[in-house]
């Protein structure tokens, strides 16, 4: 289906649930094997994503966490309240860490520990800085599996324990803010959160 944006044109496919843009008119849907040919395919194209996505970790065997989506946002962050500088066995500096410890609305992982990270500094919109760890993790949303960075932060009064900011999202996916494939409403409902109501849960 192709459409015109600002004079370019650009081609909609629509694959499963998921929809491809693509500036490339003679795309076509490849016919792939095996069980990651939906993942080869569309890790050439940008997804389009909403306000809300479920994210998994394979590599965790952390499946469908709920995630919001912030353009607003440069960094991306998971929810972490143990992260510690420890020496392991060799006497080597690592950073162990649990992800989704006490958050109601994910599965806790085991203890993980990684030499892979560094300490950033965040400023909110407030200008308040933070310092946080990051690390990368390997994730899944939608048929896309790539490796991202992380910062480490305590989402623990945040409904939505994983926030995926603009060097996550981008030349990888476009954001439709209209849509979401995450309702709130039911998020509460199944998991018995108490965070309070706000404007955007009436767009669930």
């Amino acid at each position: 289906m192709p459409i015109c944006i600002n004079k370019y044109v650009f081609v909609l496919t629509f694959y499963n649930k998921y929809c491809i843009l693509t500036t490339d008119i003679r795309i076509k849907i490849p016919q792939l094997h095996g069980n990651n040919r939906k993942a080869v395919f569309m890790s050439k194209y940008q997804m389009i994503i909403g306000r809300g996505e479920p994210l998994s970790f394979p590599e965790l065997n952390i499946a469908d966490v709920p995630a919001k989506t912030d353009t607003g946002a440069y960094r991306s962050a998971v929810h972490c309240t143990n992260a510690k500088l420890v020496k392991n066995k060799e006497g080597i500096e690592v950073l162990r860490y649990t992800l989704f410890s006490n958050h109601p609305c994910a599965q806790e992982t085991e203890v993980q520990e990684t030499t892979d990270f560094k300490q950033v500094t965040i400023a909110n919109s407030f200008g308040h800085e933070e310092k946080r760890y990051e690390v990368k993790l390997r994730v899944k949303i939608g048929t896309k599996l790539f490796l991202t960075s992380f910062t480490l932060a305590d989402r623990s009064k945040k409904i939505y324990p994983i926030l995926m900011g603009r060097k996550m999202i981008r030349n990888k996916f476009l954001v439709d803010v209209s849509i979401t494939n995450i309702n709130r409403t039911l998020l509460r409902e199944r998991y018995g959160v108490n965070f309070p109501e706000d404007e955007e849960s009436k767009d669930d």
